[in-house]
């Protein structure tokens, strides 16, 4: 109870008030809010573990997209280990050349969510397999023209193409060269390469990745003794 006094003519008047309804409402709006509160917290939490869950259902899709890519390559390699130590030496370079494509092959389907790439991750990962083919003798060089940021499915697309060449090439294979250029004006990409090698079964008009709108066009030549290999990814996706 709260007692009350107004003073009025001749006296004063004094009367009380029963706070005991005002004080249990206010208990029940504090509780109303922590309740409130608790609910916003676990609203927020389960906002978070959902997001979490679909990153992670995502990641494992991405996973096992990437492990059926690479799924060929890992079994050539299993075969090519399965002999002796003389055949394992003799078979070293190939399976360096198949280990560093699955390593550039992942990055790159890791690092192409944005739909797009650099220049530079193809030239690293033509490097990177440049120096594989060195293991065997191969002299090899890339250059490299434009740093654009390029359709992933086109830079995918020449690393497959390039790869496949060397891979079906690597027995016989003298000279692997190999010229990028981003700056021609009636194409996304132009890959260059130049090979001396004595014998080359390969099919160059069996698409080799199957992206639609990543197929290139193909000019095969000789110049002297040396082949070479043009492949042209027009603008516009046309092929």
């Amino acid at each position: 109870m709260q007692g009350s006094r107004q003073p009025v003519s001749g006296g004063s008047v004094r009367w009380a008030v029963d706070l005991r309804r005002v004080f249990s409402l206010n208990e029940q709006l504090e509780e109303a809010a922590r309740q409130t509160e608790h609910r916003n917290e676990l609203l927020i939490r389960e906002g978070r573990l959902k997001k979490e869950m679909t990153e992670l259902e995502t990641r494992n899709r991405l996973y096992e997209q990437v492990y059926d890519l690479i799924q060929p390559k890992l079994e050539q390699i299993e075969t090519l280990s399965a002999g002796d130590d003389a055949e394992f030496l003799g078979n070293l370079p190939r399976i360096s050349l198949l280990t560093a494509y699955i390593k550039r092959r992942c990055n790159m389907e890791l690092l192409s969510g944005g739909g797009t790439l650099p220049l530079a991750e193809l030239a690293a990962a033509l490097t990177e397999s440049a120096g594989c083919m060195q293991l065997c003798g191969v002299e090899t060089a890339v250059n490299v023209r434009g740093e654009d940021e390029l359709p992933a499915a086109v830079i995918i697309s020449a690393y497959e193409h390039v790869h496949a060449l060397a891979e079906e090439a690597l027995e016989t294979l003298k000279a692997f060269l190999v010229r990028i250029s981003a700056e021609s004006a009636d194409s996304l990409l132009e890959v260059r390469i130049m090979l001396k090698v004595e014998d080359l079964s390969w099919d160059f008009s069996s698409p080799v990745y199957g992206g639609s709108e990543a197929q290139p066009r193909i000019r095969v030549s000789k110049e002297g003794g040396d082949l070479v290999v043009l492949l042209r990814f027009p603008k516009g996706g046309a092929a």
